[in-house]
């Protein structure tokens, strides 16, 4: 089996088949790749729409489980797949049709651990706005400092947003943390502090679709501070495991949280404000890694939470 797609599925019939469909549409024949769809408790008519689809088409396999969430879904899928490259695809996105022939082809001939592309970005006005590019030279090979140097950035943390080679993930016992939002921003880094091989090609292959009601256009939440608290945790505790000189990767991602976590901090109730204020003063995770990554226009965010200061940030502080 060349390739494994894996799909987690929760509560979006509204765009489901139009996922399903563009993977459907590939240049591989069936019995070259498989499409695991993983309904992780649905309530609409998103398990429905699969078991159709898996009536119809024999390379769809689907998966029913109680929800989990989206690390518990992917998970799943990655359990269960036998393909030598894995693609997780999110189900309100959808993927470059008779794209997975070149995609399989780039990941044989240059013998990589991970193939990197750009992507294009979508939403309900605008089918397709533009093409989201990364800094790097199209046709070359860069290691996971190189690649999170010049290709790390908004919205490039996404586990969609690269192919992996299977074994690369198995020997890794690389999965997703359960229980948490935001999980890409931990393995992605994990990712990139192990990569040595990654081909990247300028090609646009997915389509990223952004949507009021996801989880990362949802209203800030304690749930959510406490989730980007516990993944700057499991971020730091990898640096003894990490080469010196990619230590880099991980403090800038930490000290990028720091903005994230603002934003949702400024916004919620008063007690948990509170609370959350304190909890991040305790630690000093943020602050080492803004002074360690030199990424020093972060060191607002730790002092207007410090200050208890809330204003709006224009968008330009990325």
């Amino acid at each position: 089996m060349k390739i494994s797609l894996i799909i987690p599925v929760f509560n979006v019939d509204q765009y489901l088949s139009r996922c399903l469909d563009s993977c459907i549409h590939q240049d591989l024949i069936p019995d070259e790749y498989e499409i695991i769809a993983v309904n992780d408790g649905s309530t609409d008519r998103s398990l429905t729409i699969l078991r159709e689809y898996e009536q119809k088409y024999s390379n769809i396999k689907v998966i029913d489980k109680p929800n989990g969430g989206l690390s518990s879904a992917r998970n799943t899928g990655l359990s269960v797949a036998i393909g030598d490259y894995i693609w997780f695809i999110d189900s309100d996105d959808w993927i470059k049709e008779n794209s997975l022939c070149k995609i399989y082809e780039l990941l044989k001939h240059f013998d990589v651990e991970v193939l990197a592309f750009n992507i294009f970005i979508s939403s309900d006005e605008i089918i397709d706005i533009c093409g989201n590019e990364r800094s790097l030279e199209s046709g070359f090979i860069f290691n996971g400092i190189t690649l999170y140097e010049k290709g790390y950035i908004y919205p490039f943390s996404g586990a969609q947003f690269y192919i992996y080679n299977h074994d690369f993930l198995t020997n890794h016992k690389m999965t997703f943390l359960e229980g948490v939002v935001f999980e890409d921003l931990l393995f992605t880094a994990k990712i990139f502090t192990i990569l040595e091989r990654c081909f990247f090609t300028s090609d646009s292959f997915y389509y990223y679709y952004i949507r009021q009601g996801s989880i990362t256009k949802s209203k800030p939440t304690p749930k959510k501070l406490q989730d980007l608290i516990k993944i700057s945790q499991s971020l730091f505790a990898l640096l003894p495991y990490t080469r010196k000189h990619q230590k880099v990767i991980i403090y800038s991602i930490v000290a990028k949280i720091s903005k994230a976590f603002y934003n949702q901090w400024k916004d919620i109730e008063y007690i948990e404000r509170k609370k959350s204020r304190n909890q991040f003063l305790t630690m000093n995770l943020w602050l080492i890694s803004t002074l360690k990554s030199r990424q020093f226009k972060y060191v607002l965010f730790y002092l207007l939470i410090k200050l208890n200061f809330r204003i709006n940030i224009k968008s330009h502080v990325k």
